[in-house]
């Protein structure tokens, strides 16, 4: 168990270094697939330690070890929550009617994104499919999605739901917290 520890806590602090430079430019395919072979990783070892934490903090509480228990619960709270990691895939655009497409620029220009079909419900990092970090400012939203922008990477921080075209999201919630990561949704 500790060596699990040992090991998530390295892959935990050592994984954003191998992404520094990776936010300036776009990355290479190979290099996106070897960021995400890294998250597919973290995530398994994370939902490994979670379940080997919760066995532990049942046995603690079998044992009468409330203090124990409680202190399991809060490492296990501390672990990052596991999101879908995308795997890195070609292109497969929406039909052109249904296409949500980020722009780093108002009046979609600049830079873009455009969002694949097998990408809707995935969280993805802003940086890792060559979108600049914090530079939403634009967005195609057709009827019947939203966008979900998140402060940091993997759905962390705060977070803004868009849930319309928009040609200048400059002063909207959506701007101030800035886009590190953000996931496509169909509304129900």
């Amino acid at each position: 168990m500790r060596n699990l520890i040992l090991t998530f806590l390295v892959l935990l602090i050592t994984g954003p270094a191998f992404c520094e430079d990776a936010e300036k430019t776009k990355l290479p395919d190979d290099a996106v697939s070897a960021l995400a072979d890294f998250d597919k990783a973290v995530a398994a070892k994370t939902k490994e330690l979670r379940a080997k934490l919760e066995k532990a903090q049942e046995a603690a509480t079998k044992k009468g070890n409330l203090d124990g228990a409680l202190a399991v619960k809060a490492a296990i709270e501390k672990l990052p929550p596991v999101v879908k990691v995308a795997a890195v895939m070609k292109p497969d655009p929406l039909s052109t009617s249904k296409r949500v497409i980020l722009y780093a620029l108002a009046d979609f220009k600049g830079p873009s994104y455009t969002v694949a079909a097998s990408e809707i419900d995935v969280v993805l990092d802003a940086y890792r499919v060559g979108f600049p970090n914090d530079a939403l400012r634009s967005l195609r939203l057709p009827t019947g999605y939203t966008l979900t922008v998140y402060a940091a990477e993997q759905a962390g921080g705060a977070s803004h739901v868009i849930t319309s075209e928009s040609a200048d999201l400059t002063g909207t919630p959506a701007f101030t917290i800035g886009m590190s990561s953000f996931m496509v949704s169909k509304t129900k």
